[in-house]
């Protein structure tokens, strides 16, 4: 029961993934954190200045 509950712990805390924290882990082109998605196509890279989007209409 212990065992099971830890288990669930680990996985509800969002373990922690090589994609963000590191200086070049959004823009290495490597799938850092193993799920298939690459740099800013990667949601933990979502908030990652080289991942910014431009939405203003300007084009600048």
């Amino acid at each position: 029961m212990l065992r099971t509950l830890l288990l669930i712990l680990f996985l509800s805390t969002g373990c922690v993934t090589l994609e963000t924290g590191t200086d070049e882990g959004c823009s290495d082109g490597e799938d850092n954190d193993g799920d298939g998605l690459f740099d800013c196509e990667d949601v933990d890279c979502r908030d990652d200045a080289d991942c910014a989007v431009d939405d203003d209409d300007s084009g600048a």
